[in-house]
């Protein structure tokens, strides 16, 4: 976005081209960075608010298109994260526990931003730097001793979760040696998705910078493995660990960033599983779903921040 909009004003351009120019470069980022052309396009179109012309919808596919394929070419042609064969796991008989994820996740999206916004807030309450440092990394750093998976930003422990290599994420941190039993995997899961909210605030507001996007997708991740072992302990039912992992990632990410559609394609084109485009649907359309009906219209009116006074402030801001 940066990018674009320095470029749109050094080439002297009108106000809503430096716009589409702004559009264009924050799309063509994430493209680049998930390898996901269509994301990144939704991206732009679903929170930035770029207007939905031929030319803003033209220059942006061109630009995520481009930025997307070339990151892919400079990675030697391989995605970053991959499912094996789990992509194809979906079957008629498990939609009444894909309905059900999309609702969990629409549930815990809606505690994710509410930890988020309320442990923002008390940080920025802390008036002095130094002392709003220490107080973001000492709950960061209480957080990932107590759950080491939340360590870094994820990609690793999400790879084993989508393979099913669940040994790998119990081997290390305070439950390693407790074996691999369905409550113990549920209870590292229950703790993980608890505390990434809190682990990504605190680091965000208290001088550091974790994003937003991919702590959704690890979640998401976290959540799906939950809700599989829940269900095993319960129900003594095996659903595929990786199938609704990936499903988790889509319906967290839609919840959260309140873009349903750039998370369905971010989802299945960061590993490629193009055959499961209808169950992730249904899981992002369920959880932006609940989301939106607990959320004021204030958010979506304009009225508020985003989405539409987003391109606008970046528009104006003369330091950009």
């Amino acid at each position: 976005a940066a990018g674009g909009g320095k470029m749109g004003r050094w080439l002297g351009l009108p106000p809503h081209m430096v716009m589409i120019m702004i559009g264009c470069g924050a799309g063509a980022g994430i493209a680049g960075i998930f390898k996901s052309p269509l994301g990144g396009a939704l991206f732009t179109l679903e929170v930035m608010r770029l207007p939905m012309t031929t030319v803003p919808v033209l220059a942006l596919l061109v630009c995520t298109l481009a930025a997307g394929m070339t990151a892919y070419a400079l990675g030697g042609f391989t995605l970053d994260l991959s499912m094996g064969d789990a992509s194809a796991a979906f079957d008629i008989s498990m939609l009444p526990f894909i309905i059900a994820l999309g609702l969990v996740c629409g549930g815990y999206s809606l505690y994710y931003s509410y930890i988020m916004k309320a442990v923002g807030a008390k940080l920025k309450s802390v008036k002095r730097p130094l002392l709003r440092n220490i107080a973001g990394g000492a709950m960061l750093g209480l957080a990932v001793f107590l759950f080491p998976s939340l360590y870094g930003e994820g990609y690793g422990v999400i790879g084993h979760v989508l393979n099913g290599n669940l040994e790998a994420v119990m081997s290390y941190g305070p439950f390693a040696g407790s074996g691999s039993g369905v409550w113990a995997i549920a209870a590292l899961a229950a703790g993980t998705v608890v505390l990434k909210c809190f682990a990504t605030s605190a680091t965000n507001n208290g001088g550091g910078v974790s994003g937003n996007f991919a702590p959704t997708l690890f979640a998401g991740c976290m959540l799906g493995l939950l809700f599989v072992y829940v269900v095993k302990g319960l129900w003594h039912v095996d659903l595929p660990v990786g199938f609704f992992a990936l499903m988790g990632m889509s319906g967290v990410m839609a919840g959260v960033i309140r873009a349903p559609l750039m998370a369905l394609m971010l989802a299945v084109e960061m590993v490629g599983a193009y055959s499961s485009f209808f169950p992730l649907a249904v899981v992002a359309a369920l959880s932006f779903g609940i989301v939106r009906l607990f959320t004021s219209d204030d958010y979506y009116s304009g009225r508020l921040d985003r989405p539409n006074g987003l391109m606008s402030k970046i528009v104006n801001n003369k330091h950009l």
